[in-house]
């Protein structure tokens, strides 16, 4: 199993607060099956966005009719005012070129109260992708020069942008938010059926979590 399922969607789970007839907005929402574990926490009006006309395709096929679904990046999406409980976005904050305009059109779109809970691939492991060579071994260069980063992905180059820690922390505090908790994807050994995979996990950390409030 991936470690985003392994570590990184348990981590999300746990910090989604239950609620009632719940608004939310996936953003980069691939094939939409977040959706409906989403629904388990009470988030019964869905909104996906996602730039990739494939994954929206997809997504429409997993998802019914009455899930909203927009073909858009992230960046050019008009975020209403104040409409959403809960706001997502897993794995791909790292893909914005401008966060600290992104965190502020979020917390404008969040009700009162509401939270923005995302997830990035760890600054130890952005911060030099380009060389390396596995997720078990790495070698951290340039951690505080900020900025663009190319990975090979599936045979093709992929641009993300590398922020560290405290980058994120203060894009959140600038907006307006509450940092309510960090997490750095610990794996959890209850989930690991292969203690060697387990141990492998236990060396780096793959993913920075974050839940913030408004």
């Amino acid at each position: 199993m991936s470690p985003n399922n392994l570590i990184e969607l348990p981590i999300i789970m746990e910090l989604i607060d239950p609620i009632e007839d719940g608004v939310v907005l996936d953003i980069g929402c691939g094939d939409g099956q977040f959706k409906y574990d989403l629904e388990k926490k009470g988030y019964l009006h869905y909104t996906g966005i996602d730039p990739s006309e494939n994954m929206i395709v997809r997504a429409k096929e997993n998802l019914t009719e009455e899930d909203k679904l927009i073909q858009i990046d992230m960046e050019s999406f008009q975020y209403p005012y104040a409409k959403y409980h809960l706001i997502t976005s897993r794995l791909v904050m790292h893909y914005s070129s401008k966060p600290q305009i992104l965190f502020e059109k979020i917390y404008q779109a969040l009700k009162p109260q509401g939270i923005f809970l995302f997830s990035v691939q760890h600054p130890v492991y952005t911060a030099n992708i380009e060389n390396h060579q596995s997720k078990e071994v790495i070698e951290v260069k340039r951690y505080f020069e900020n900025g663009s980063r190319y990975e090979d992905w599936m045979g093709q180059e992929v641009k993300k942008y590398h922020r560290t820690i405290e980058d994120y922390f203060q894009y959140a505090i600038d907006a307006g938010f509450k940092v309510e908790m960090i997490k750095e994807g610990k794996p959890k050994p209850i989930l690991f059926d292969d203690d060697l995979d387990l141990k492998r996990r236990q060396q780096i950390p793959l993913f920075l979590i974050l839940k913030l409030r408004k």
